[in-house]
Formats: structure tokens, C-alpha cells, sequence
């Protein structure tokens, strides 16, 4: 028994000691340049807010705005199952009001864009999910801190396992802070400062749920979600499995054992990023001293 001990024991070690920390060498990839975008689809919503831009080199100072396509610069062609999309000079972002998008219906974007000189054209689909996800309280009212329980409740659509939380704080400053929390009790507002965008940017998802259509699950709000008082919106989304993904593998590509992975995406040709469906509501309420 002793000596099948050691043998786990050296096999552990040395499967431990050959993941480590990996370095990526990249000095001998060669660049290609991609169509990059950026579009959700909402169920009773016209489609909007497409970004379409390209991919940079390593080591290479850009401007942002330089990366995005446009039509003028970089005779972008894009259209959802055939139905032109416009470019929206002020925001930067493609839209079409001919299209309202349905209930578990399936949606194909096609792009075709030059990049420096050269033609390139991308392709993706979605289906969006059943109808059903409905949030039923809208608007919980005020909360107090520590007093109040914030929770609602929500019903799921068939074939929709994955439910994604956006906590948004609608008046944030370092003076309305919640300090004297039980996470950091002593923090000072300079520290608050410098961690801000931390303290800011908060979401939940529950994954793997039953799915039947009818179904009533409950969020609650948790202590870590909530650092300021303040008016709240969550922004509660149905994910279809190309939203899942793009949750689950857009920062998450590097495993456990060090080894690295691309994400998840539902592109061919020479497109990346995400093309993705959810259902969405929304709750409010304020939290207060």
C-alpha cells in the first residue's frame, strides 16, 4: 500500500511539473487580418449595435477608431438573412429597422469587408431562444443594506439552461460607496478610487438549470454584487448556446494545467467574435442605508 502511495504521489508531481506556467511564443505567427464583430439579437427588438471591426498586430499602437469597417473606407457589405444593414456614422454600429427579431428563429450574418487592399468576407448563425423567460417582479422598490433581502423571480423558456445577471449601479461616486461592508470594513476612498472599476462592473449567471418551459427559478442579491447605494437595474438575459459560450470561453482560454485554448465561436471564413441570441429583462430597485 505504501509503495502504490508513492507511485500516485510521483506521478502527480510529475504531471504538475510539466504544466507550469507555458510561455507563448508568437515571434513566428504570421498576422492575418480578420472581421471582428460584435452582435446580439433580441427577441422583440429590431436588430442594432453590430460592431464590425478588424484585428490589429502584436506590438502595434492603434487607434481605435481605425479598426472599426465602415462602408466608405472599407466597402463593408453586411446583411441578416438578406436584409441590408446600415452604418450608423454616430455610434459606430450597423442596424436595420426592416428586421424585428422573432422567437426561436434562426438569424445569418454575412460580411464582406476589404482590409488593407484585400477582400474578406465572414459568415454566422444563430438561433434565438423559445419564448417563456419573463422576469416577475419588475421593480422590487427600496432596500436597505443588510435589513433587506433583494431577490425576484423568473420564469425559464423551453431548451434555455444558462441565465445571465448584469448588476448595474445607476449613480456611482466614491462618496456614496457602501463603506464599513463585512468584505473590506476599513477601506479607505482613495482605495476605492484606485479599484473602482472592480467595484463597478458585476455579473451572476446560473448555468445548467432545468429548462421546462414554466419553470420559476429565484435570483438572489448577494453582498458582493452591490457596492454602492444606489438606484440598481439587473439586466437578466435567456442565453441560446452561442451566448453561453461567449460567457463561458470569450476570457476564460487559458485551462487549468497552463495549456491555452481559443474561445468558442460560431464563424467561418475570416470572421471572429460573437453573433449571439438571449432573451432580456430587466428589474429595478434602490439600495439604501
Amino acid at each position: 500500500m505504501k509503495l502504490f502511495k508513492l507511485l500516485i504521489l510521483i506521478i502527480i508531481l510529475t504531471v504538475l511539473n510539466g504544466c507550469g506556467d507555458p510561455l507563448v511564443d508568437v515571434s513566428d505567427i504570421v498576422y492575418e487580418p480578420k472581421i471582428v464583430v460584435e452582435g446580439f439579437l433580441y427577441p422583440g427588438k429590431t436588430v442594432s449595435d453590430i460592431k464590425i471591426s478588424r484585428n490589429f498586430k502584436l506590438n502595434t499602437k492603434v487607434n481605435p477608431d481605425s479598426l472599426i469597417l465602415t462602408p466608405s473606407k472599407n466597402k463593408v457589405e453586411a446583411t441578416i438573412n438578406n436584409i441590408p444593414l446600415m452604418f450608423d456614422e454616430k455610434s459606430r454600429t450597423y442596424y436595420t429597422d426592416e428586421l424585428a427579431i422573432e422567437y426561436n428563429e434562426v438569424y445569418t450574418l454575412r460580411i464582406k469587408a476589404t482590409i488593407d487592399g484585400k477582400a474578406y468576407s465572414a459568415e454566422a448563425a444563430t438561433k434565438s431562444p423559445e419564448k417563456g423567460f419573463n422576469v416577475i417582479e419588475k421593480n422590487l422598490g427600496t432596500k436597505k443594506y443588510r435589513k433587506d433581502k433583494v431577490e425576484f423571480h423568473f420564469v425559464t423558456s423551453p431548451g434555455v439552461g444558462t441565465y445571465a445577471f448584469s448588476i448595474i449601479a445607476d449613480s456611482v461616486k466614491i462618496e456614496n460607496f457602501i463603506y464599513g461592508n463585512s468584505f473590506f470594513p476599513n477601506i479607505k476612498p482613495e482605495n476605492v478610487e484606485k479599484r473602482f472599476n472592480s467595484f463597478l462592473f458585476h455579473f451572476r449567471f446560473i448555468n445548467n438549470i432545468e429548462s421546462y418551459s414554466g419553470k420559476t427559478y429565484t435570483f438572489e442579491l448577494k453582498p458582493f454584487d452591490a457596492w454602492f447605494y444606489s438606484p440598481y437595474r439587473i439586466i437578466a438575459y435567456a442565453c441560446n448556446k452561442d451566448y453561453k459560450d461567449y460567457l463561458f470561453t470569450a476570457k476564460n482560454v487559458k485551462e487549468f494545467d497552463g495549456n491555452f485554448h481559443e474561445p468558442k465561436t460560431n464563424f467561418t471564413g475570416d470572421g471572429i467574435g460573437v453573433f449571439a441570441s438571449a432573451i432580456r429583462d430587466t428589474v429595478y430597485f434602490t439600495l439604501v442605508k
